[in-house]
């Protein structure tokens, strides 16, 4: 046997030992349990702190969205109720125009469609002094009728613009001989231009409309089978 071969294990063999020892020599000790508690916790609170952290960035989005929906929602309030005011006036003009015109110096003002709590919408009208809403406290039937149809004419015009076309079905029953001429008067000459029916029963209503606009189509029944 080679006695160098020996001396040379026996040295590696001491080196190892040595390295060995010095390494067993730096490993730290194991913890207590107490340490483990102390970093599990640290863990713990720093996994809750970024869900907090998340939270709270959610919720400053979520606030940011919510005050640009508010400020959405106030200007197209906004927006809507402008939009119902100017239709309103317009549509009360209107109507105080062709009341006026079927009851001429009648002395009856102040037409309009107003507000009115959170009802809706009201017809009124002076009265002599007082405002009446609704009017029909005050109105007869006949003057009650006539601002339905200054209504109903005037909402056509205003959101029946592109079709122009109305039925009006014996509108006449209580007007009187005159209010039935303001009438005709009044559909002979400020709706030439709309495609109007007018059914009527009533023959003196008929034979002015036809004298008041001649170059309607007409079409009488006088008896039926």
């Amino acid at each position: 046997m080679d006695p160098t071969a020996l001396t040379d294990f026996a040295q590696s063999l001491a080196q190892w030992d040595n390295a060995a020892r010095q390494g067993c020599q730096d490993v730290p000790p194991p913890a207590s349990d107490t340490d483990q508690n102390a970093i599990l916790e640290l863990a713990t609170l720093c996994e809750k702190s970024k869900g907090w952290i998340r939270a709270k960035n959610n919720a400053t989005r979520l606030e940011k969205a919510r005050g640009f929906a508010s400020q959405i929602l106030k200007a197209y309030q906004e927006r809507q109720t402008a939009y119902v005011s100017q239709i309103l006036q317009q549509i009360s003009g209107r109507v105080a125009d062709i009341y006026e015109k079927l009851h001429p110096g009648e002395g009856l003002t102040g037409v309009a469609v107003e507000p009115w709590t959170a009802k809706g919408i009201e017809l009124a009208i002076d009265f002599y002094g007082t405002r009446q809403r609704p009017p029909h406290g005050v109105l007869s039937e006949s003057h009650l009728n006539s601002l339905a149809i200054a209504l109903f004419l005037a909402m056509a015009e205003t959101f029946n613009q592109k079709l122009g076309f109305l039925v009006l079905d014996d509108v006449v029953n209580s007007f009187d001989l005159e209010h039935r001429g303001q009438l005709a008067s009044l559909l002979a000459m400020e709706f030439s231009d709309w495609q109007l029916i007018v059914l009527t029963h009533d023959h003196l209503f008929f034979e002015q409309l036809v004298r008041r606009a001649p170059d309607w189509k007409k079409l009488e029944f006088k008896s039926l089978s």
